[in-house]
């Protein structure tokens, strides 16, 4: 009988210390999880706050809004702080300036007012400055040519006629929300009579995102939707 004790007390124990070790591994276990998940969010919220910089803290960028409705756009509560520049249309290049966009053979002209200028294209700025006239611009750095386009004169075939500029600046134009003002020149009288706007913004509350700047495209009646929000 005194052997059976013996065992089962030694059973026990054994059993206690596997049990034991099992729940200090599970708790190291979960610690290791938790504390990977809280470093993988850390390092999200810093690359999002780090690409945020990049684009002046705008979040989204609602092409082609119709003029009349930007303004009931931009006073939607869930809209926290917002950008107009203005839409001059597309333009076309002579094939004699050597001179071409990768992306479309007919990019879109934007113009823009000094505050647009300094949130939105300063922190994309490669080279040069942002413009001061509407007789300055800043083109992209992916553009094939064959010579650096900084201080160069171009001539654009634009809507309102024919149209020269001398190129101040240079900016990244490969990332996506660049891709909504990749040729920029400053507000001029022009800029006021056209009849979209591109309104660049961030939201008060960042929960359903893309839902949110969705829904405030479908109540500008900007069409089509898809390709005219670009975040």
């Amino acid at each position: 009988m005194g052997i059976i004790n013996r065992i089962t007390k030694r059973t026990l124990q054994g059993e206690m210390s596997r049990t034991l070790l099992t729940i200090f591994s599970m708790a190291i276990a979960a610690t290791l999880v938790v504390a990977t998940l809280v470093g993988f969010t850390s390092g999200q919220d810093s690359l999002y706050h780090a690409e945020l910089k990049k684009t002046g803290g705008m979040q989204f960028v609602i092409r082609d809004v119709p003029r009349q409705k930007a303004a009931k756009l931009r006073q939607n509560a869930a809209v926290e702080k917002s950008l107009v520049f203005a839409n001059l249309g597309r333009f076309t290049l002579p094939k004699a300036q050597g001179v071409t966009d990768p992306t479309t053979k007919t990019p879109e002209l934007v113009a823009m007012d000094q505050p647009a200028l300094t949130q939105l294209a300063k922190p994309l700025l490669v080279s040069g400055r942002v413009p001061r006239n509407h007789t300055e611009l800043i083109v992209p750095t992916d553009l094939a040519t064959k010579k650096s386009l900084l201080g160069r004169s171009l001539t654009l075939q634009t809507v309102h006629g024919e149209q020269r500029f001398t190129v101040v600046g240079t900016m990244y134009g490969y990332q996506q929300f660049a891709r909504a003002y990749r040729w920029i020149t400053a507000n001029s009288t022009r800029s006021a009579a056209t009849p979209t706007v591109h309104v660049a913004g961030s939201l008060t509350h960042l929960k359903r995102l893309r839902s949110q700047v969705s829904a405030l495209a479908d109540q500008a009646g900007v069409k089509p939707r898809q390709t005219n929000i670009i975040y």
